[in-house]
């Protein structure tokens, strides 16, 4: 298994996109040219791929615990039945979710399951990676973590199932800084966000605790020179 997800992983890239923060039309046209060139020379592996590898690979916090990759609606709706009757009762539209990640660009839904087998709770996630174009014809690249759902079955909660995705994410992450620090990142300075919507203290915890350990891996990946080229001072929350 371990062996297909990483030819998976390693025969797909996901280019830069381009993203535009000055006003429509206020970029010049030779500007938009250059932030699309560069952004297509500069890639990453699939990030459903590294995740999926990531996750094989894990060694759980506990004996039993599992972290996978769910696939598909199918496969989401069986995950959902497998939440249990707690999830059916619960406020939040944890299928709706479910459902709707499996079948958004880019995203990847990350499952997790208890000791006894049973699913606990999943996390669904987007990167971005993208060459900003900024007032004046500023250029930048921004790698963005963008959290869409994160949910745990409530007679699951206050165990660390979301700790344990958090956790399952950070390796692929860290791939990616590992990938952009090796190769350089076209001279562009480089800025790195959480960003999101949280609906509940659990959800506000969850992705202050995700920043700071995405602060940790910047740090521990890119040299003291190249933050300060990039003018760091911090993961930037949006959330």
């Amino acid at each position: 298994m371990a062996t297909g997800i990483r030819k998976f992983a390693a025969g797909r890239e996901d280019p830069a996109t381009v993203a535009y923060l000055c006003g429509p039309g206020e970029a010049s046209q030779g500007i938009e040219g250059n932030a699309r060139r560069l952004a297509a020379g500069i890639r990453l592996p699939s990030f459903s791929g590294t995740v999926a590898l990531a996750c094989a690979q894990a060694k759980p916090r506990k004996p039993g615990q599992r972290l996978s990759v769910v696939s598909g609606v199918r496969e989401a709706e069986v995950f959902y039945r497998g939440l249990g009757p707690s999830a059916e009762d619960d406020r939040w539209p944890a299928l709706l979710w479910l459902r709707t990640a499996a079948v958004r660009e880019g995203s990847v839904t990350l499952a997790v399951h208890g000791r006894d087998g049973r699913a606990a709770g999943f996390g669904s996630f987007r990167r971005v990676l993208a060459v900003e174009i900024d007032e004046g014809d500023r250029l930048s690249l921004c790698y963005s973590i963008r959290p869409d759902y994160v949910y745990v079955a409530p007679d699951r909660r206050g165990m660390g199932y979301s700790s344990v995705l958090r956790e399952g994410l950070m390796p692929a992450i860290d791939a990616d800084f590992r990938i952009l620090a090796e190769r350089g990142t076209a001279g562009l300075p480089m800025g790195f966000e959480v960003l999101g919507t949280a609906e509940s203290d659990e959800g506000s915890g969850f992705m202050e605790r995700l920043r700071l350990d995405m602060k940790d891996t910047v740090e521990r990946r890119f040299s003291a020179e190249d933050l300060q080229d990039f003018g760091y001072d911090t993961v930037m929350p949006a959330f």
